[in-house]
């Protein structure tokens, strides 16, 4: 994220494709250990789909399937949100993982606080570690914020040119306002769940406050991915 870090390359296993992404430690370089930096060259990364496990038990269903999934030769997952998601139909990003309505809340369909918890738990007790997705400038159409404060979004207007406009469900993330915000929210995830890193998404490198906001909010601890 800066020339100060520690860049790496890391295999992110999706859809059956490998994909290669920038891996960056939360920390300064000089502050990276070498046993740190011989962790991060040896992670393999698989993506997982809780919302493909709402039929089997949404996260309770995921944390039985732990053990298949430590036999793909992986030993880390990157979790796709969990928390609360807005309309499965909505017409701006119907598709997207990132339609969330509430930072704050587990989706119910998906589990509970507590059974996040305990999943993390036993993928730590297999050896495996677990990153969670976040979106800076993405949400839902009926996210708090878009209802609260609708003049952090690129736009009001629901349409564009007769076609549902994306820029209704996208923060203005260079706006200092709407990066405090954000970085809020995150800090409050973050302290909740012993996640080991995060790949995260809608940040601009040049950004360098939040940057440095979400660096501190990770501790020395946590990774960061760039999405």
């Amino acid at each position: 994220m800066t020339k100060r870090d520690p860049i790496l390359r890391s295999m992110l296993i999706y859809a059956g494709a490998f994909i290669m992404l920038s891996l960056t430690h939360c920390t300064p370089s000089e502050k990276s250990s070498p046993s740190q930096l011989a962790e991060l060259k040896d992670l393999v990364l698989y993506e997982v789909a809780p919302w493909q496990y709402v039929d089997s038990g949404g996260i309770k269903g995921l944390q039985r399937d732990l053990k298949r999934l430590s036999g793909l030769f992986v030993n880390s997952l990157v979790l796709q949100p969990v928390q609360l998601r807005d309309q499965a139909n909505n017409p701006f990003n119907p598709a997207s993982p990132f339609a969330i309505s509430d930072y704050a809340v587990i989706d119910p369909n998906l589990g509970s606080a507590e059974e996040l918890i305990s999943f993390i738990h036993s993928a730590h007790s297999l050896g495996i570690k677990v990153f969670y997705q976040w979106h800076f400038s993405e949400t839902g159409p009926h996210h708090r914020l878009r209802e609260e404060h609708p003049d952090f979004y690129f736009s009001s207007d629901k349409l564009k040119e007769n076609r549902y406009n994306p820029d209704f469900v996208t923060l203005n993330i260079s706006d200092k306002r709407v990066a405090s915000k954000q970085s809020e929210s995150f800090g409050k995830f973050v302290n909740s769940y012993n996640f080991d890193g995060y790949v995260v998404f809608g940040i601009d490198s040049s950004n360098e406050d939040l940057v440095s906001q979400i660096r501190e909010i990770c501790g020395p601890n946590r990774l960061l991915i760039n999405g």
